[in-house]
Protein backbone atom coordinates (compact mmCIF):
# COMPACT_ATOMS: atom_id res chain seq x y z
CA UNK A 1 0.00 0.00 0.00
CA UNK A 2 0.92 3.68 -0.76
CA UNK A 3 2.00 5.85 1.75
CA UNK A 4 -0.61 8.77 2.13
CA UNK A 5 1.13 11.76 1.63
CA UNK A 6 2.41 10.37 -1.57
CA UNK A 7 -0.33 9.47 -2.98
CA UNK A 8 -1.91 11.02 -6.07
CA UNK A 9 -5.94 11.60 -5.74
CA UNK A 10 -8.07 13.86 -7.87
CA UNK A 11 -9.95 16.61 -7.64
CA UNK A 12 -14.04 16.52 -6.07
CA UNK A 13 -16.00 16.98 -8.69
CA UNK A 14 -17.43 20.12 -7.62
CA UNK A 15 -14.05 21.81 -7.76
CA UNK A 16 -13.46 20.99 -11.00
CA UNK A 17 -16.50 21.91 -12.61
CA UNK A 18 -16.18 25.63 -10.99
CA UNK A 19 -13.04 25.64 -12.84
CA UNK A 20 -14.41 24.82 -15.94
CA UNK A 21 -17.47 27.48 -15.55
CA UNK A 22 -14.80 30.34 -14.40
CA UNK A 23 -12.80 29.35 -17.80
CA UNK A 24 -15.94 29.48 -19.87
CA UNK A 25 -17.24 32.86 -18.19
CA UNK A 26 -13.82 34.37 -18.56
CA UNK A 27 -13.01 32.81 -22.46
CA UNK A 28 -15.06 35.79 -24.09
CA UNK A 29 -13.17 38.72 -22.22
CA UNK A 30 -9.99 36.94 -23.01
CA UNK A 31 -10.77 36.40 -26.60
CA UNK A 32 -11.57 40.37 -26.56
CA UNK A 33 -8.64 41.28 -25.55
CA UNK A 34 -6.70 39.48 -27.66
CA UNK A 35 -8.37 40.17 -30.48
CA UNK A 36 -9.52 43.76 -29.62
CA UNK A 37 -6.05 45.46 -30.67
CA UNK A 38 -6.11 43.54 -34.36
CA UNK A 39 -9.49 44.38 -34.77
CA UNK A 40 -9.68 48.37 -33.91
CA UNK A 41 -6.40 48.39 -36.31
CA UNK A 42 -8.14 46.79 -38.95
CA UNK A 43 -11.30 48.95 -39.04
CA UNK A 44 -9.35 52.65 -38.15
CA UNK A 45 -7.63 53.72 -40.92
CA UNK A 46 -3.85 55.24 -40.61
CA UNK A 47 -2.71 58.43 -41.08
CA UNK A 48 -1.54 57.87 -44.51
CA UNK A 49 -4.94 56.17 -44.92
CA UNK A 50 -6.86 59.09 -43.76
CA UNK A 51 -4.59 61.98 -45.48
CA UNK A 52 -5.15 60.06 -48.81
CA UNK A 53 -9.14 59.91 -48.03
CA UNK A 54 -9.54 63.68 -46.50
CA UNK A 55 -7.59 64.21 -49.79
CA UNK A 56 -4.92 66.38 -47.79
CA UNK A 57 -1.48 65.88 -49.81
CA UNK A 58 0.56 68.15 -47.54
CA UNK A 59 2.38 65.16 -46.18
CA UNK A 60 3.19 63.76 -49.92
CA UNK A 61 6.19 65.25 -50.96
CA UNK A 62 4.97 67.00 -54.47
CA UNK A 63 6.26 65.64 -57.71
CA UNK A 64 9.91 66.91 -58.81
CA UNK A 65 10.80 67.38 -54.59
CA UNK A 66 13.08 64.06 -54.89
CA UNK A 67 14.77 64.74 -58.01
CA UNK A 68 15.94 69.09 -56.73
CA UNK A 69 16.66 67.06 -53.23
CA UNK A 70 19.04 64.90 -55.42
CA UNK A 71 20.10 67.36 -57.57
CA UNK A 72 20.81 69.86 -54.83
CA UNK A 73 23.10 67.25 -53.04
CA UNK A 74 20.40 67.68 -50.26
CA UNK A 75 19.79 71.35 -50.45
CA UNK A 76 23.46 71.52 -49.67
CA UNK A 77 25.06 73.16 -52.78
CA UNK A 78 25.10 77.08 -52.57
CA UNK A 79 25.79 77.05 -48.73
CA UNK A 80 28.85 79.27 -48.08
CA UNK A 81 31.51 77.28 -46.71
CA UNK A 82 35.20 77.61 -45.38
CA UNK A 83 34.13 81.25 -43.82
CA UNK A 84 37.08 83.27 -42.73
CA UNK A 85 37.15 86.67 -41.45
CA UNK A 86 39.27 89.33 -42.27
CA UNK A 87 41.69 91.37 -39.37
CA UNK A 88 39.60 94.44 -40.13
CA UNK A 89 36.39 93.36 -38.78
CA UNK A 90 34.55 94.42 -41.78
CA UNK A 91 34.86 91.70 -44.52
CA UNK A 92 34.51 88.15 -44.79
CA UNK A 93 35.59 85.35 -47.14
CA UNK A 94 34.13 82.28 -48.09
CA UNK A 95 33.51 79.89 -50.78
CA UNK A 96 30.30 79.24 -52.40
CA UNK A 97 29.19 77.09 -55.35
CA UNK A 98 25.66 77.39 -57.37
CA UNK A 99 22.12 75.92 -56.15
CA UNK A 100 22.98 72.95 -58.81
CA UNK A 101 26.99 73.32 -59.25
CA UNK A 102 29.70 71.26 -57.41
CA UNK A 103 32.08 74.36 -58.30
CA UNK A 104 33.03 76.25 -55.67
CA UNK A 105 33.97 80.54 -55.91
CA UNK A 106 35.01 83.04 -53.25
CA UNK A 107 33.24 85.81 -52.29
CA UNK A 108 33.98 88.47 -49.70
CA UNK A 109 30.94 89.41 -48.09
CA UNK A 110 30.97 93.76 -46.78
CA UNK A 111 29.50 93.05 -43.42
CA UNK A 112 28.95 97.12 -43.06
CA UNK A 113 26.91 97.35 -46.32
CA UNK A 114 25.67 93.64 -46.63
CA UNK A 115 27.06 93.37 -50.03
CA UNK A 116 29.08 90.30 -51.58
CA UNK A 117 31.29 90.09 -54.67
CA UNK A 118 32.91 87.33 -56.40
CA UNK A 119 36.52 87.11 -55.87
CA UNK A 120 37.62 84.49 -57.59
CA UNK A 121 36.06 81.90 -59.70
CA UNK A 122 37.61 78.61 -61.02
CA UNK A 123 37.03 79.83 -64.75
CA UNK A 124 39.18 82.63 -64.74
CA UNK A 125 42.04 80.95 -63.08
CA UNK A 126 41.71 78.17 -65.63
CA UNK A 127 40.96 80.08 -68.30
CA UNK A 128 38.91 77.35 -70.28
CA UNK A 129 41.04 74.34 -69.43
CA UNK A 130 40.87 71.89 -67.65
CA UNK A 131 41.01 71.07 -63.51
CA UNK A 132 44.46 69.77 -63.25
CA UNK A 133 44.59 67.89 -59.94
CA UNK A 134 47.90 65.24 -58.62
CA UNK A 135 47.13 61.63 -57.26
CA UNK A 136 47.88 62.71 -53.87
CA UNK A 137 45.01 66.29 -54.20
CA UNK A 138 42.27 63.66 -55.64
CA UNK A 139 43.42 61.08 -52.44
CA UNK A 140 43.27 63.92 -49.87
CA UNK A 141 39.89 65.17 -51.47
CA UNK A 142 38.54 61.63 -51.48
CA UNK A 143 39.65 61.46 -47.80
CA UNK A 144 37.81 64.17 -46.52
CA UNK A 145 34.80 63.52 -48.46
CA UNK A 146 34.89 66.89 -50.47
CA UNK A 147 32.87 66.56 -53.92
CA UNK A 148 33.36 70.39 -54.06
CA UNK A 149 35.87 71.53 -57.41
CA UNK A 150 36.62 74.34 -58.75
CA UNK A 151 37.95 76.51 -55.11
CA UNK A 152 37.88 74.15 -52.73
CA UNK A 153 40.53 75.86 -49.77
CA UNK A 154 42.15 79.43 -49.83
CA UNK A 155 44.14 80.59 -46.61
CA UNK A 156 45.52 84.03 -46.44
CA UNK A 157 49.02 85.14 -45.80
CA UNK A 158 49.77 86.40 -42.25
CA UNK A 159 49.61 89.86 -42.42
CA UNK A 160 46.43 89.31 -44.60
CA UNK A 161 47.08 91.30 -47.51
CA UNK A 162 47.34 88.19 -50.02
CA UNK A 163 44.71 85.23 -50.49
CA UNK A 164 46.42 81.48 -51.22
Amino acid sequence: MAHPKTRHTSPPLFSRSVRSLALLALAPILWSCAAGPQAADSQQPNAAQRTAQQGDASDIPQPGFLRRYAQSYRFRLGEPGGITPLPDGKTLLFLRSGPRSFVRDLYALDLTTGQERVLLTAQSVLKGAEEQLTPEEKARRERARQTARGVATYRLTKDASKIL
